[in-house]
């Protein structure tokens, strides 16, 4: 081999491991590789009543980073009612509201949720925290993949 050759061998060499240590990284800190990045708000139907605290598996019909989420439904009786994202250790307040003997349609609350900074999973947990004689009915959940939100979206 002439040194012209070695040269081109060592910077290819050189290339490939760079673009290795790339994808380690970047598939570490995203736990995801090669995905499209989309940016939108969407909205998924739920469609469910809770009468007691509950816990809910979501998983976003769209993925992406999620920047945004708000719910959207009904809540009746007297009591108060919470919804929290939770994240690892820490819960973020979606929605609070106190009732007494009334029925109040909401939509799109997102009190510490409006904002978030780049969650990136397939499924979130969301925490539904009822006193009382509470009735919730979600309808739907809007997100911000990409983008966050205003409690008017």
């Amino acid at each position: 081999m002439d040194k012209k050759n070695i040269i081109t061998a060592i910077l290819l060499i050189i290339i490939l491991v760079l673009i290795t240590v790339g994808f380690v990284y970047f598939n570490t800190n995203t736990g995801k590789a090669f995905t499209t990045i989309k940016k939108g708000v969407y909205q998924d139907n739920v469609d469910k009543t809770f009468l007691t605290n509950s816990v809910m598996l979501w998983k976003p019909n769209q993925q992406g980073v999620l920047n945004g989420l708000a719910i959207t439904g009904k809540v009746s009786g007297k009591g108060q009612v919470r919804s929290y994202l939770v994240d690892e250790k820490d819960m973020y307040l979606i929605m609070e509201l106190n009732l007494e003997n009334e029925t109040i349609s909401f939509a799109n609350l997102c009190n510490e949720t409006c904002k978030l900074n780049n969650f990136v999973e397939e499924k979130y947990l969301i925490r539904f925290e009822l006193t009382e004689d509470i009735k919730l009915n979600v309808d739907t959940i809007t997100y911000g993949l990409g983008e966050r939100l205003n409690q008017t979206q």
